[in-house]
């Protein structure tokens, strides 16, 4: 069957269908890889990665396939303004406990976060 290239990212320029296993996505921060069928000009929806795969340079979290809340929600917390006078300190992400004003500071370091307050969320 002859396939013009412009129906999808499956289709070569020979208007056929690209083979099965040719990648026609590439991974993105919150979904995996996608690959040609071999049998349809349209390229497969991506399959998410993880919930809670960090994503938005470690400050966000993936959900569904999409980077969508604070790494906050990743401890149980929710995101919130750093309490503080300090203007550099104000540019950092701070998390406090649902229904509280405990304020934590989250600092990143290589893998993941730290809490600076020494405390355990």
């Amino acid at each position: 069957m002859l396939i013009s290239p412009s129906q999808g990212q499956c289709c070569n320029n020979s208007c056929l269908y690209k083979p099965k296993g040719e990648l026609c996505r590439e991974e993105a921060e919150c979904t995996l890889k996608s690959f040609c069928l071999g049998e349809s000009s349209i390229c497969p929806t991506s399959t998410p990665k993880s919930n809670y795969t960090l994503c938005n340079a470690g400050t966000r979290i993936c959900l569904n396939g999409m980077c969508r809340q604070s790494i906050c929600a990743k401890y149980g917390l929710e995101q919130c303004d750093c309490d503080t006078q300090s203007l550099y300190k104000k540019c950092q992400l701070c998390c406090q406990k649902p229904g509280t004003e405990k304020k934590i500071l989250l600092k990143k370091i290589f893998y993941g976060y730290e809490n600076t307050n020494n405390k355990k969320f």
